[in-house]
């Protein structure tokens, strides 16, 4: 699994009221996990549907990375454009 699968999981997870990092006592599932690997799925196909960008996000990506002329750069202004529109 991806490091950033696992960001989003972990956020989707707080988002709707859950400490990430709690592992339910269940003695009928001896094999519980931490609450946010109930979000893995969910974040997977946001994630999935990001992989193709909008103008604004394209047009904000080219700007900044002629600006900064890193990827880093360029990806978080994709996002912020996402997130703004």
């Amino acid at each position: 699994m991806s490091e950033m699968i696992e960001r989003v999981a972990r956020a989707l997870a707080a988002a709707n009221g859950y400490d990430p990092d709690n592992v339910p006592n269940n003695p009928l599932e001896p094999d519980d996990k931490p609450d946010w690997h109930k979000y893995k799925y969910d974040a997977a196909i946001a994630i999935g549907a990001m992989r193709e960008p909008t103008l604004g996000m394209t047009d904000a990506g080219y700007m900044a990375s002629d600006e900064h002329h890193t990827m880093s750069a360029a990806w978080q202004a994709m996002i912020d454009a996402a997130l703004a529109e």
